[in-house]
């Protein structure tokens, strides 16, 4: 029979560990950027440095979360049910950097699209899940329990529909991406490597962007008593940065050396 704490915290420390790992894989990336970024403009830099650090706060901040329910209140189940300081943290930092890579995204397709009127539809879904989420903040900071985020409707109402914008908004950047992606395919090997290259790249990483945003939406509507949709935030966190970082680093590492990240269109 599975325990009250396994039932609640099981599947927060398996994705932790992943969360961990693609960490692991994010900060690969983001030297790699670091070697081939000579050329890039100083906002890229920005954003890439940016990235990179919130989501070290992010791993942080999860790493404490994990540290607080496992061990210094262990053999107190009944204290799971208080949000440790290190939650909504946790939360802040992750929407800051989905903000930041979305963000840049969206600006991205509007470049490739030579700033097309249809690059609207994500730029709106953009600034809605923006607004929702930073709504969320005040609400995660407010409550003192996991069982309140469930029980009070207007907050689950809300986080409901950040869930769903987010899920709408990931999909709708990634179908964009990749189809502007396809169109600027010239038919030279110089460059169209490199472009096939970022679009399987894209559809990696938007996959386990999309992937992490219906796991997040699918374990807060359905386990109300597991803190899984917490791990799940910090999954679709780190899956952006490496979506973010893919985007310059997308082909095998010996050929990244030899392509300053300036030249991917």
């Amino acid at each position: 029979m599975v325990s009250e704490v396994e039932s609640r915290l099981g599947a927060l420390v398996v994705e932790g560990c992943l969360t961990l790992m693609l960490y692991g894989v994010l900060t690969v990336q983001a030297y790699v950027f670091m070697l081939s970024c000579q050329k890039d403009s100083v906002f890229t830099k920005t954003i890439a440095f940016a990235v990179w650090t919130l989501e070290s706060l992010v791993s942080a901040f999860m790493v404490h979360a994990l540290y607080h329910y496992t061990m210094e209140i262990f053999g107190h189940p009944d204290l799971i049910d208080n949000m440790v300081w290190s939650a909504p943290s946790l939360y802040t930092a992750d929407r800051i950097v989905v903000t930041l890579v979305q963000g840049y995204c969206v600006w991205r397709i509007w470049q490739l699209s030579a700033k097309s009127f249809s690059t609207i539809v994500p730029a709106l879904l953009w600034i809605g899940r923006t607004a929702i989420s930073f709504t969320i903040l005040a609400f995660l900071w407010k409550f003192p329990t996991w069982t309140k985020i469930h029980q009070d409707h207007l907050t689950r109402q809300v986080i409901i529909s950040c869930l769903s914008v987010g899920l709408a908004s990931d999909i709708a950047v990634m179908a964009y991406m990749i189809h502007f992606l396809k169109r600027d395919q010239t038919g030279f090997k110089g460059t169209d490597h490199v472009i096939r290259a970022m679009i399987s790249s894209t559809v990696n990483s938007g996959a386990g962007v999309v992937a992490a945003s219906i796991g997040l939406l699918a374990t807060y509507l359905s386990a109300k008593a597991s803190l899984a949709f917490v791990g799940f935030i910090t999954i679709s966190s780190v899956s952006y940065a490496n979506m973010f970082f893919g985007l310059y680093v997308p082909v095998p590492f010996p050929l990244v050396l030899d392509i300053p990240s300036s030249h991917i269109p």
